[in-house]
């Protein structure tokens, strides 16, 4: 609803620089948060992530939207690769996390991101 306000640079490169900063932020939390009541852990948790959420689901939105104004018919693929990838990176993100840390996982979205940022190039501004 409100991606048609952000531009898809401007979204990008402010989820990639908090999604870069988040494992400081979780490794100063975390100590901290485990003494706390459930419900505190929960409220904190849901105000940490709400803002990862909301500018994650900008990219997608603006990114169909470039499509369409070049190339309608790729609106589908678009969704199909989306939907492909979502599932990949699921898996990949817990065996990553497994193995170096939610950290690793949190630093490679960033760089994903980042590819994501260059690739669209000019287009982005849009």
């Amino acid at each position: 609803m409100t991606s048609q306000r952000w531009t898809l640079s401007v979204a990008l490169v402010i989820l990639i620089l908090l999604v870069a900063g988040y494992p400081f932020l979780i490794k100063g939390l975390s100590g901290i948060a485990l003494r706390w009541p459930a419900w505190a852990r929960f409220t904190l948790t849901t105000l940490a992530l709400a803002p990862l959420g909301y500018l994650m689901g900008i990219p997608f939105a603006r990114g169909v939207n470039i499509v369409e104004q070049y190339e309608s018919s790729l609106v589908p693929w678009a969704w199909a690769i989306n939907g492909s990838f979502s599932v990949i990176s699921s898996v990949l993100a817990v065996i990553v996390a497994l193995t170096w840390g939610f950290a690793a996982v949190l630093w490679l979205g960033a760089a994903a991101y980042g590819a994501a940022l260059l690739l669209f190039g000019r287009l982005a501004t849009h």
